[in-house]
């Protein structure tokens, strides 16, 4: 009677579990997985329920985890092996590309250096940007540079303030230092115009 229980109790998380993973399974559309994982559970509890089978309750745990961890293991590394599944291929050809221009970035020589001010709002970081003619832009990493018109500026004319953003002293510039040198600002929507870095970045 105990032993029944306890097939009874083992069996009552496994299905739990088995109905809970279905359902994920199925949401998601993977009717593939879906179908494994069912007839894996029905055949563990015809197996673990049916008077008999002797052999096979022990075999079953042994042939699961054989399938789990090595059978699926080589299948599914072949299936990578031989497919674009992958870390890098799972984005657009689009994406692809601005990935690689952003990281072949490089200094222009002699191209014009632009005093910089770094703003936060809601925790995105933009540059404000003072160009050698005065003109004064504002952007960040997915927002290009846009003209500005309602600034404040130091004592020495650079754009250091812009209603509704909070300018970065020194202390927020050393806490946040390593996520702003590795910011990219584009200056156009068009990334062969360039990008704007901090000199450390």
């Amino acid at each position: 009677m105990k032993t029944l229980l306890f097939k009874i109790v083992v069996l009552g998380v496994l299905d739990a579990i088995a109905v809970a993973s279905i359902l994920v399974l199925a949401a998601k559309g993977d009717w593939i997985v879906t179908g494994i994982v069912a007839v894996v559970t029905v055949g563990l509890n015809y197996i673990y329920l049916r008077p008999g089978l002797l052999p096979a309750k022990y075999l079953a745990p042994g042939l699961v985890f054989l399938a789990v961890f090595q059978i699926f293991v080589v299948l599914y590394s072949g299936y990578i092996a031989f497919t674009n599944y992958g870390d890098g291929h799972n984005s657009t050809k689009e994406d692809a590309i601005a990935a690689i221009e952003l990281a072949a970035q490089k200094r222009v020589p002699d191209s014009p250096a632009y005093q910089l001010t770094v703003l936060d709002q809601g925790g995105a970081f933009s540059f404000l940007v003072t160009d050698p003619d005065g003109e004064v832009s504002l952007g960040g990493v997915d927002r290009p540079l846009e003209r500005v018109d309602d600034y404040g500026t130091d004592a020495t004319g650079k754009a250091d303030s812009v209603p509704g953003y909070t300018t970065l002293g020194f202390t927020d510039l050393v806490q946040h230092q390593s996520e702003i040198a590795g910011m990219s600002v584009p200056v156009s929507d068009d990334l062969s115009d360039g990008v704007l870095r901090t000199p450390d970045g």
